[in-house]
């Protein structure tokens, strides 16, 4: 009887407290969309060494990100829920499948490398799943477009006003652009994501002046840095992405197409393996794929040493047997798979590998459902099977699997969970012209 009497006999909290709680719900949320765009920025790719003063650029820029995502965890629980993950098959083989990689450090070589990605991974699939259930669609992809818009705009500062530091000075691509980034790759890749990321926000809000701008920002990007092959398939993107805003049917067959480029993958291994080949041979012609495919070989040739269960994480190139051994054969070395399918394999093994095939059935089937039933609206139907294609595609040749704090990694994982959730219409459509009539 005592609190209401204090309270001015109502029974109720002042109304100062009432309105303290009432903004913290929204400070949160804004400081989410703050982080996502900050990490978009910081972790799509290792910035340049000279940025930092001679300091590696992993060291500094990944505990910022882990540190990023550990913020955007902690407000997330500040904040609504607007979705609730779904009890269907393809929900358990998503958490199945990481999970499994995640644990995967515990049969590695025990390096601390192993250790951390490990951490980390287990700490950005949590952080997916937070913003797939508090942060609306359009407001995900603002974040995300924002973040590159500001890696690209830095990257044409570099270029004009530091090109030591801008542009390659290495022989094979001398003058070529970097940007920001340690190689030209890296910015062609990030122009590439926003060439598609700017066509998809057009679509969620028409804003023809910002996306002129956006769009000439990544394109100035990708043909600075000579990188026609992210061009291509930046392009190809949103081919996808305008078939499946404008037609039900293309859109639940493109939502198989990652099957498809797994199919592709699948079939390489099996070529390398029953070959023992280091290059494809087509028609007596030896394609090497700018020797990727001489990785891809040595990969293989430790694979029956691990076979069903994989190296585990970060568990393969630091064995110094197997990194020194391709060393001696190549004259040079890179820890990196150049395959996000390889990736897996290698890692995590014939098990991880199968459980990422179920999850990736199970999750194109329910998008091509939510499609049919109409559950979903046109554009965030688009930007999923959009964005999904253009991932599998790209990890033909690069890695983009099972990356621990790449930031267009981790918004895969935010979509595949996005397409696991019970939505609820009043909540997470964007705008009304995203709705369906």
């Amino acid at each position: 009887m005592i609190a209401p009497a204090l309270a001015g006999g109502t029974g109720r909290p002042p109304a100062h407290a009432a309105a303290t709680s009432a903004w913290v719900p929204q400070l949160a949320y804004a400081a989410m969309r703050l982080l996502l765009a900050f990490l978009a920025l910081v972790s799509t790719s290792a910035f340049h060494e000279k940025l930092f003063g001679g300091i590696p650029p992993e060291s500094l820029q990944q505990p910022i990100t882990v540190a990023a995502w550990i913020m955007v965890i902690a407000s997330s629980f500040m904040v609504p829920r607007l979705r609730s993950l779904s009890a269907g098959l393809e929900t358990v083989a998503v958490v199945a499948f990481f999970g499994f990689a995640v644990f995967s450090v515990l049969w590695s070589n025990h390096a601390e490398v192993s250790f951390l990605k490990g951490f980390a991974l287990g700490l950005t699939t949590l952080g997916a799943y937070r913003v797939a259930v508090t942060v609306r669609v359009d407001h995900i992809v603002a974040a995300a477009t924002g973040g590159l818009v500001a890696a690209a705009a830095i990257s044409l500062l570099l270029v004009a006003l530091v090109p030591e530091v801008g542009t390659a000075q290495y022989w094979m691509h001398q003058g070529q652009w970097n940007g920001v980034y340690q190689s030209k790759q890296a910015l062609g890749a990030t122009g590439a994501a926003l060439m598609f990321l700017a066509a998809c926000r057009y679509g969620l809000d028409r804003r023809a002046l910002r996306f002129a701008i956006t769009f000439s920002l990544a394109i100035a990007c990708v043909l600075g840095s000579g990188s026609r092959g992210g061009g291509a398939i930046a392009l190809a993107g949103i081919a996808c992405l305008l078939l499946a805003r404008f037609s039900g049917r293309w859109a639940i067959r493109l939502a198989f197409g990652p099957l498809v480029f797994l199919t592709v993958a699948l079939l390489l291994v099996t070529y390398f393996i029953a070959t023992g080949s280091n290059s494809i041979e087509v028609f007596g012609t030896s394609i090497n794929i700018t020797e990727r495919t001489f990785i891809w070989a040595h990969a293989f040739k430790h694979y029956d040493q691990s076979f069903l269960f994989g190296y585990g994480l970060n568990g393969f190139w630091t064995e110094k047997q197997i990194l020194t051994e391709y060393h001696r054969e190549h004259g040079w070395v890179l820890d990196d798979f150049h395959s996000g399918y390889i990736s897996i394999l290698v890692e995590t093994g014939a098990v991880g590998m199968s459980l990422f095939a179920l999850m990736q059935t199970l999750v194109s089937t329910k998008l091509a459902i939510l499609v049919r039933s109409r559950a979903i609206g046109r554009w965030e139907q688009a930007l999923h099977v959009g964005f999904f294609n253009t991932m599998f595609l790209i990890n033909l040749t690069e890695t983009g699997f099972l990356r621990s704090t790449n930031f267009l990694s981790v918004l895969l994982v935010a979509l595949t969970f996005l397409v696991c959730v019970c939505p609820r219409r009043s909540g997470h459509v964007a705008r009304s012209a995203d709705a369906r009539p």
